[in-house]
C-alpha cells in the first residue's frame, strides 16, 4: 500500500503497514468503512492524531485513502494498493464472526459487503478472461 504523489505533495514511495491497519475493526465512522492505523506516517502528516485508512469498495473499483486530524484540518492521501492487499484487510472485516461488530451501521454494513463481494466477482472473472493481467492478483 502506497501513498500516492498528487496535489503538490510528494510521498518518496512511502508504504503504509498494512499489519499496523486494525482490520477487524470497528469502523470509526457508522455510514464509512475507516479503520484505525497505528504505523509509521509520512512527514506531511506530522503533528496529526487519529489516523485511519479508508476503504470505499465498489463493484469496479475500490477507493482507499490514509486520513488524519491536525488540529481542526483534515489531512489525506490517496493510497495504491494491490487486491490481495485490500482483500486481506477486508476479509477481516466482513468475515461471518465479525457481523454485526464491525462498528458500521447495519444498513451500512450490508451496503459495503455487499459491494466488496461484488467486486471480488469481478476481479474472478477479470482473472478469468484476461490470465496474463499483471492488474489482477486471483482472489
Amino acid at each position: 500500500m502506497v501513498l500516492v504523489n498528487e496535489y503538490g505533495q510528494e510521498y518518496g514511495g512511502f508504504v503504509l503497514d498494512i499489519s499496523k491497519i486494525k482490520a477487524a475493526g470497528p469502523s470509526l465512522r457508522e455510514d464509512k468503512v475507516e479503520l484505525p492505523y497505528t504505523g509509521k506516517l509520512p512527514k506531511q502528516f506530522d503533528g496529526c492524531s487519529v489516523a485511519r485508512v479508508s476503504l470505499m469498495a465498489r463493484p469496479f473499483e475500490v477507493r482507499i485513502s490514509l486520513k488524519a486530524d491536525r488540529g481542526d484540518e483534515p489531512v489525506f492521501a490517496n493510497v495504491d494498493a494491490e487486491p490481495r492487499e485490500v482483500r486481506e484487510i477486508l476479509d477481516q472485516l466482513f468475515r461471518t464472526a465479525n457481523f454485526g461488530k464491525t462498528g458500521l451501521a447495519p444498513f451500512w454494513e450490508g451496503t459495503w459487503a455487499a459491494h466488496y463481494a461484488d467486486w471480488k466477482v469481478v476481479l474472478r472473472e477479470i482473472a478469468r478472461t484476461e490470465p496474463t493481467s499483471e492488474a489482477v492478483n486471483k482472489p
